[in-house]
This record gives structure tokens, C-alpha cells and sequence, in this order.
């Protein structure tokens, strides 16, 4: 779970770095993932995308660990008062004295505790928004990001700097606010999914949102599964519970009963957090911005869900020629590098792949996997002989 943004928040007021200039995500350029809305949209038409922020999918992990830990917390400390209250009849002096002074203490280290809780995990998730929606308005241009304070960014689509983000092994979409001069980073937001290094399709929402914003929400019908209905109202327990078992037990389905207890209890923790929190509203004048037309074929919402999904087998290779990707799997050790595809990189080096070799961009597959911080493609490139290109443009000529 990566609560980067929300707990820990995005480092503002500083330049980009290299590492996001190197993974930098160009809307004119199509990713290798298949765009896929991944159970993140909220509603789809010929005028605006919408969907749910990063913090939507784990909402309720902190409320359910800070509620169930305070509660323990203060129900020891009930307990310490109500054994000492008993003994103060029949305890001598000195015992009377030494119960007030750990009564002191349990209080100062529970209390303390408690507030610790309520400010750094319930505060996040406790009578605040229900979710932090995101509009791409694709007539305009326009990106309309919801603030955790309720209040709305508003930015060019053609201005945000769009890159790759990093947090140990997890990943996210991250879009930067930029200063007047292209490097100064004002405002950071970040796209609902977050995955992994090795996930095969960690781009695959993002190559949603470009394609969405680049041609139109044509293709993209067949790339919904179903919506989010969070727009009008609060989500309910069982909702939230089913949201959560499937995704928690869609890797042990026939284990996913053990898992029963536990998504119990963050359901509820889900539902607190929910029933706490407003339902966000846009501004009248970003709803201005993004009226729709009456007779719009491309819909999708809660009112019109999707007719047909396309559903398809080879997720880990993920391509498809309608959306001018090729259906063959990579053959370029770039591709396989950026796409975290340990084995495919492997299998491309044992073939005679040149390891060292310089893309149009002017990066070596070695500088794309130090970008992205993959240790294993990084070790691998060295074991076959890769060198830093980086460096060596930095060594003065002889």
C-alpha cells in the first residue's frame, strides 16, 4: 500500500529530478500496455474522462488500524483505572502512590498514543472527502484535479509534466504543475493505480488517459468493466466489502475464505471512513467547462454501463492493433527494460542484443533501468557487460 501524497506528502517547490526527467511520460507517445480503465473510472463521454485518485482503492486501511488500535489502547487504560480504583480501598499509602504514578504514566503513553493515531492516520480519512475525483476535459484540454482540502487545480493538459513515480518497489502516474520555467515542480497529483516493477501493465491506465485525451473515447468503450458509482453518493458496507475481497483474493480464490475476518474488519474501517466523509462537488465553473451534449453516443456512468467489454487473455503481452500497437511481443531490450520484463531482457541479451546500445532519446538500456530504480534489470545489464552512458558522456576526451 503507498500512501505517498497522502500521509508523507509530494515534495513541492523543488526541480525535477533526473530520474523523473528520465522516466518522463510524453502524452504524444503510446506506451506498450493496452489502455485499460482498470475499475478507476467514474464517467466517460464525448467531453470529460473521470475517475477516482490513488487513495481511493485502500481508503479505510487507516481508519480501521487507527480505530482498532486506539481502541485498545484506551480500553487498557480503562482497565488500569478501574483495578486501581478497586485496590484504593485496601491498599496502603505508598501502594495508593505508586498506582497514581503508573496511572500517570499508562495515561501519558495511551493518550499520547491515541492523538498520534488521530492525527497522523484518522485525520487523512475521517470526516474528509468520500474520494478525490480527477477530470480530464478533452475539448478543452483541461486537467481538474480534486485538492485533499476539497479545493480544485486546474491545468493544461499540453503544461503538466507527466512521469513515472517511484516509492521503494511501488509505482504511480504522477502529473507535475510546472513553474513558468519548465522545472520547478508547484503541485503534484497522482493517478488511481498504483503497481509494481513487474507488473505487466502498470502503464495501461495512463495509455487510457493519453489515448482518451489524444483521440477521443471511440476505442475506449470496450476498455471499461464496469463504473465507479461514487459521484452521488457514499459507498455502502457491503460494496466496499466486495470491492475488497475480490481484489484481495483474486490471487488464492480457493483459499480466499482464510482472508474472510480480515477484509471484515477493513469493510468496516471502509465504511466509518465513507459514512465521515463529504461527497466532493466540482465547482459551477469547472462544471460550466465541461457540459455534455444531449444526444452524445459515447457515454458511460452510472446510468449507462458498459455494453461490451473487450476481454482479453494475453495480459502479460497486452497489445492489440487497433490501438496501433503491435501484437508481437517486444523485441527491443529498451521496450523490456522500461516494461520491468526481467526474463524478455534476459532472453534478448542471450540472442546477441547490444547492451549498450543508444535509443533515439539518447538512453541505454542501462540508464533506463537506473531511472526506474529495478535492481535485478540493473544487475542483469551489468552481468552482460553494460556500461554507464551517462558517465561515460561526462569523461572529458583524451
Amino acid at each position: 500500500m503507498d500512501f505517498v501524497g497522502l500521509i508523507q506528502k509530494f515534495p513541492l517547490n523543488r526541480p525535477l529530478d533526473n530520474g523523473e526527467i528520465n522516466r518522463q511520460l510524453r502524452p504524444s507517445k503510446s506506451q506498450m500496455n493496452k489502455p485499460w480503465g482498470q475499475i478507476s473510472v467514474i464517467r466517460m463521454n464525448s467531453t470529460y474522462l473521470e475517475c477516482v485518485d490513488k487513495f481511493f482503492f485502500n481508503k479505510g486501511v487507516l481508519s480501521a488500524f487507527g480505530l482498532t488500535a486506539s481502541g485498545i489502547l484506551l480500553s487498557a487504560l480503562l482497565a488500569c483505572f478501574i483495578i486501581a480504583i478497586n485496590r484504593w480501598s485496601i491498599g496502603s499509602p505508598v501502594a495508593r502512590r505508586d498506582d497514581i504514578f503508573f496511572l500517570i504514566i499508562m495515561s501519558v503513553m495511551c493518550l499520547g498514543t491515541v492523538i498520534f493515531f488521530v492525527k497522523r492516520l484518522l485525520s487523512k480519512e475521517l470526516f474528509r472527502f468520500t474520494h478525490y475525483p480527477i477530470r480530464f476535459n478533452r475539448k478543452n484540454r483541461m486537467v481538474y484535479v480534486t485538492r485533499l482540502d476539497g479545493t480544485v487545480m486546474a491545468e493544461s493538459w499540453d503544461k503538466l509534466f507527466f512521469t513515472e513515480g517511484v516509492g521503494g518497489d511501488s509505482r504511480d502516474i504522477r502529473g507535475h504543475r510546472l513553474a513558468e520555467d519548465g522545472i520547478t515542480v508547484l503541485e503534484t497529483f497522482a493517478l488511481p493505480i498504483v503497481t509494481s516493477t513487474k507488473n505487466p501493465y502498470r502503464f495501461a491506465f495512463w495509455e487510457f488517459v493519453r489515448r482518451y485525451m489524444e483521440d477521443g473515447p471511440g476505442k475506449l468503450m470496450t476498455r471499461v468493466e464496469w463504473t465507479i458509482d461514487v459521484s452521488e453518493r457514499r459507498e455502502g458496507f457491503w460494496q466496499g466489502f466486495k470491492f475488497r475481497y475480490i481484489d484481495a483474493a483474486s490471487g488464492i480464490r480457493d483459499f480466499a475464505f482464510i482472508l474472510f475476518p480480515v477484509i471484515l474488519w477493513y469493510a468496516a474501517g471502509r465504511w466509518i471512513a465513507m459514512r465521515t466523509s463529504k461527497i466532493p462537488r466540482w465547482p459551477a465553473e469547472v462544471e460550466a467547462e465541461c457540459q455534455t451534449e444531449s444526444n452524445d453516443p459515447y457515454v458511460i456512468d452510472e446510468d449507462h454501463p458498459p455494453k461490451k467489454v473487450d476481454w482479453f487473455d494475453d495480459m502479460g503481452e497486452d497489445r492489440l492493433d487497433d490501438f496501433g500497437v503491435s501484437a508481437a511481443p517486444p523485441e527491443s531490450l529498451h521496450d523490456a527494460v522500461w516494461n520491468g520484463k526481467w526474463g524478455t531482457a534476459k532472453r534478448l541479451l542471450q540472442q546477441g542484443a547490444e547492451v549498450n546500445q543508444v535509443n533515439p532519446e539518447g538512453k541505454t538500456p542501462l540508464d533506463i533501468a537506473r531511472a526506474h530504480g529495478d535492481k535485478l534489470i540493473i544487475n542483469l545489464l551489468l552481468t552482460y557487460g553494460a556500461t554507464d552512458h551517462q558517465a561515460s558522456q561526462e569523461t572529458p576526451p583524451k
